[in-house]
């Protein structure tokens, strides 16, 4: 096969490249945490996509290469940062200097150029944001032709080599970002629409806590760590006392900033540790790791307390907001999130009884050995 078909034939092969990018890219996505990490991880896998594509380049002379490395070196900063975009960089001039050749430091000056460029065109026209529109990535693939362009006019081998070959590698480059660019930002935003929805299933959308369905999962992780520890579990069901009144005295919209404002006094007063929900109407549900019955209730009274002292609304004029807790501790192999929170709901209602704002611990008789 002659060099011009071959390298045609990698060029096919480096877009095959990169639609299997577009697939890992969506996985780091979900996987990764926000932040350095997932900028890392994006840059190990476009710079393995880079370097890939290298290495898929037959030799055209004197070490000379032409491939489309630029595709993934120029995406890289606007869709991973400025972390994912040296990442990339130094894994594709790792793979250029393996390669070697008379014209090695012409691919890695390339490589950096072409980073560089991606970047660039990131932070000073897209403010950071990611790309998603064909003239953002029309733009960013003439960037990246631009080197080829510029080794055109090289004296000797080099510039001969790149004008017969820089059709064919301009289209290759075009192509590759506009497709690349627009699955990749289309894979960006159905992961962003997927992590939402799955964001809405376990939130209460009025208060921001966690919903009932996440504080039965979060809890069965707690409960299972006390079964090895051997060490106790409390709950904590809170209600809002005469919450039906406010609602109907001053309407929802009083009602519904009430329930707010008791959800972040209650938030403020637990542990980083502890598990939390809007279990249903006024009521807040909390468990507690390794937590005594001494500390437990410490925790009910300050949480108690901070409700009557900072929860009200100065519109409705409608004085403090006061809640009863029931508290209750378990432990022992028989654990579960139902027998605890039965035992909590239990008291909670004797607090009522005996006149509201008020903690009321489950009997000590109930507690399990």
């Amino acid at each position: 096969m002659n060099p011009f078909a071959t390298f045609l034939l990698s060029l096919l092969n480096d877009l095959g490249i990169f639609a299997l990018m577009t697939l890992a890219y969506g996985f780091v996505l979900r996987r990764s945490p926000y932040g350095p990490v997932r900028s890392a991880a994006i840059g190990c896998l476009f710079g393995l996509g880079a370097a890939v594509a290298m290495a898929d380049t037959p030799d055209l002379g004197s070490g000379t290469f032409v491939d489309a490395r630029g595709v993934a070196l120029i995406l890289a900063g606007p869709f991973g940062g400025a972390i994912a975009a040296v990442l990339t960089m130094v894994i594709a001039v790792a793979g250029r200097v393996a390669l070697g050749g008379g014209n090695a430091a012409i691919g890695v000056a390339t490589t950096v150029a072409l980073s560089a460029m991606g970047l660039a065109y990131a932070r000073l026209r897209l403010s950071g944001a990611r790309p998603h529109r064909t003239t953002q990535f029309l733009t960013l693939g003439l960037l990246s032709c631009l080197p080829n362009a510029v080794m055109v006019g090289i004296p000797g081998h080099v510039g001969a080599t790149m004008l017969g070959f820089l059709l064919p590698v301009v289209v290759t480059k075009m192509v590759g970002v506009l497709v690349l660019g627009h699955s990749l930002a289309a894979t960006r935003q159905a992961v962003i629409a997927t992590l939402r929805l799955e964001e809405q299933a376990f939130v209460d959308p009025l208060t921001g806590l966690p919903n009932r369905r996440s504080l039965e999962r979060s809890s069965m992780r707690i409960i299972d760590d006390a079964a090895r520890s051997k060490r106790p579990v409390a709950a904590l069901v809170i209600d809002i006392d005469h919450f039906k009144r406010v609602n109907d005295r001053f309407g929802h919209d009083v009602g519904d900033a009430v329930l707010k404002a008791v959800a972040a006094t209650v938030v403020t007063n637990l542990r980083a540790g502890d598990a939390i929900a809007r279990y249903g109407g006024e009521e807040i549900v909390a468990v507690m790791p390794r937590t005594s019955l001494d500390e437990a209730r410490r925790v009910a009274e300050r949480i108690r307390g901070a409700i009557a002292r900072e929860v009200f609304d100065e519109e409705a004029d409608i004085g403090g907001v006061t809640a009863s807790i029931g508290v209750a501790v378990r432990s022992g192999p028989e654990l579960s999130f139902k027998i605890l929170f039965k035992a909590a709901d239990e008291a909670l209602y004797r607090a009522k009884e005996l006149g509201r704002n008020r903690v009321e611990v489950a009997a000590p008789l109930a507690l399990a050995a």
